[in-house]
């Protein structure tokens, strides 16, 4: 189990530009520390552009090791990238959240269709907005242009505190 302390030991970071980078290690031997000292760690990327990578064998993603180094503690839940950029490790773009934050400050996937999260068009030929407050999806209504759905949408996304670049 990799606790603040075995991760300080292997890493260094810089919360003014997020970076992570490997640390002389006496218990290592010589070849890996004139190799690897000083250089960029947990580079290798996961599927939406994670950083991940070992310490002392156990695979650790590179905001949560960030997050264990400058806190002094493992993060309690999950950690939300405000600005959506997973690489943007900063200690002021992480904080804190559950995966309701975390659902309300994801960018728009790339096979929408409407430009908006959350509206899509109706087989009838009609649009329809529909939002998840928490708890499950709620159905906003039926209406017979796009804009009018966007702004319905865009409405109750205020409402319920979505970021402001939630769907961007």
């Amino acid at each position: 189990m990799l606790t603040p302390e075995i991760i300080r030991s292997a890493l260094h970071y810089n919360p003014e530009t997020g970076a992570l980078t490997w640390k002389h290690r006496p218990t290592h031997p010589p070849q890996w520390n004139g190799r690897w000292v000083g250089k960029p760690a947990l580079t290798a990327k996961l599927p939406g552009g994670y950083g991940h990578g070992c310490v002392n064998g156990i695979r650790i993603r590179a905001h949560r090791a960030a997050w264990a180094i400058h806190f002094g503690e493992m993060p309690s839940s999950e950690i939300d990238h405000r600005d959506g950029n997973p690489e943007n490790n900063r200690i002021k773009n992480l904080r804190l959240s559950n995966r309701v934050q975390q659902n309300r400050n994801q960018r728009r996937r790339k096979n929408n269709t409407s430009g908006q999260m959350g509206v899509y068009q109706h087989s009838k030929g009609g649009w329809v907005a529909q939002i998840n407050n928490g708890s499950g999806m709620v159905y906003l209504g039926y209406f017979k242009d796009k804009a009018s759905a966007i702004a319905r949408r865009k409405q109750a996304e205020l409402d319920l505190g979505y970021s402001e670049r939630h769907g961007s």
